[in-house]
């Protein structure tokens, strides 16, 4: 019966957040790897042709999505329900981690507690490429676990290819590797673990990264790639390995907001540390979780949630199981307790507008007024498919000087793209960059709309609202 809630608690988590990421407002990010799909399937070509600080794999699957369907909204709930599919196979991959490291239990349990850390559960259908980065970096580690316990190398060789899909997805995962690499030398010096399982593991990832490399010096694309997902990135962050260092130095992280928020959950994680008789096989796991957790306190950002919470459920997951040996009265009320945090979707989905549906009808009404070859000034605050009028077409006042820095180019300013491409919108928050609102030019050739006032629509075309 105890087995048969935790099932019922994971259906229930599948089913709101199946629905939910059909209501939920698209946000500004989201909207950002949409259009770089969109261009994509236009044409253009990722750093070269169009702005893009991102690993370009996610945008390479989501692109088809907007030649399939003739109305780029139905492609973007398309694209929804496909990056949910990721987080439930994520779930999978949880579960066989719980299972092959201890019991079914562990699993169904650990699979559970994913969508129960509370920024993670607001985030998991988002269309980000953070998502099938981390259900690539599960399955890495399962593999790993996998060959260090049947002592088979073509896992290693699995795992390594896991990993690399994960890397193409978002460069953060690099800093998956330094936790696989470091397990599997250990399980070498320790055991007697054959050289082939690291030869294997290099080979699955060189045999993956090394095509796509290749490709990109091939083509010409590999110093522009550098500048904007590294050096680009560096500037737009100005982080480095030394704030992490001094965060672990000074143990802050123990007390941060993502520990305090899920203090409950992080509560089992450390029971389920006290709980394993072996700390060895849990290596992985423990070190994947350490990893997320600070660079999420490093770089702030409700994503980043997602790099510690999966790993982190495993260990909380062995926890509760040696918990509910003791109380299971307690432990099926503490996982009624983590529906909690599903609330806010079923709140949306019961008594609330959808937000979603608000931005879709916006977009199909402005879309009248636009031809293919139109252009926009919507930054990523509209769900608009057209092309835009500046390079640094989003957030752009905290990355034009990055930008600029980065690859040595002077960008012109709004005004000038404005003058040039003539957008026949402009977002309300892109009106303000340059002070492009209080020129004589926006001024005499755009008005606001009545309808939608976070948008301006030039003023020839203000005849046929």
């Amino acid at each position: 019966n105890f087995i048969n809630i935790v099932k019922i608690t994971l259906t229930i988590e599948v089913i709101v957040l199946g629905l939910a990421c059909f209501k939920h407002i698209i946000s500004p990010d989201e909207i950002e790897f949409l259009r770089s799909g969109w261009l994509l399937s236009q044409g253009q070509a990722p750093y070269t042709g169009f702005l893009e600080n991102h690993h370009p794999l996610y945008f390479y699957i989501i692109a088809p999505f907007f030649k399939i369907f003739s109305d780029p909204i139905n492609a973007c709930m398309a694209i929804r329900a496909l990056t949910c599919t990721f987080f439930f196979i994520t779930l999978f991959g949880v579960f066989n981690i719980g299972r092959l490291l201890y019991n079914l239990e562990v699993g169904l349990f650990a699979a559970a507690l994913v969508p129960s850390w509370f920024m993670t559960s607001r985030i998991v259908f988002e269309t980000r490429p953070d998502i099938p980065q981390v259900t690539c970096a599960i399955w890495s580690i399962y593999f790993l676990i996998k060959a260090i316990k049947n002592k088979k190398p073509i896992f290693a060789f699995l795992s390594g290819i896991f990993f690399s899909f994960a890397f193409l997805f978002l460069q953060k995962a690099i800093l998956l590797i330094s936790i696989l690499g470091a397990v599997l030398l250990l399980e070498t010096y320790l055991t007697p673990l054959s050289l082939s399982f690291l030869i294997m593991f290099a080979i699955g990832i060189i045999s993956t990264l090394g095509p796509y490399y290749l490709y990109l010096w091939k083509t010409d694309q590999l110093l522009r790639y550098w500048q904007l997902c590294y050096t680009f990135n560096q500037h737009i962050f100005q982080k480095s390995l030394s704030n992490m260092i001094s965060l672990i130095g000074s143990f802050r992280f123990i007390f941060s907001h993502s520990v305090y928020i899920d203090r409950i959950l992080w509560a089992f994680v450390l029971l389920g540390l006290f709980s394993a008789k072996k700390l060895r096989p849990l290596l992985p796991v423990l070190g994947a979780t350490l990893i997320g957790i600070l660079w999420t306190e490093v770089y702030h950002g409700p994503q980043y949630n997602l790099l510690y919470a999966p790993f982190a459920s495993i260990i909380a997951a062995l926890g509760l199981y040696c918990f509910s040996k003791k109380s299971k009265p307690i432990t099926i009320l503490f996982f009624l307790t983590c529906l909690y945090p599903l609330h806010f979707h079923v709140c949306t989905l019961i008594f609330s507008k959808s937000t979603c549906q608000i931005q879709k009808e916006e977009a199909r009404y402005c879309s009248q007024f636009l031809t293919k070859t139109d252009h926009v000034a919507i930054g990523n605050y509209h769900l608009l498919f057209y092309h835009d009028s500046h390079p640094v077409w989003y957030l752009y006042s905290g990355l034009k000087t990055p930008y600029e820095k980065s690859t040595g180019e002077t960008v012109y300013s709004w005004l000038e793209g404005i003058k040039k491409h003539r957008p026949v919108f402009i977002g309300e928050r892109v009106a303000c960059y340059d002070n492009l609102n209080q020129a004589n030019y926006f001024k005499e050739n755009y008005t606001q709309l009545k309808q939608y006032s976070s948008l301006y629509i030039r003023n020839d075309k203000l005849k046929n609202v």
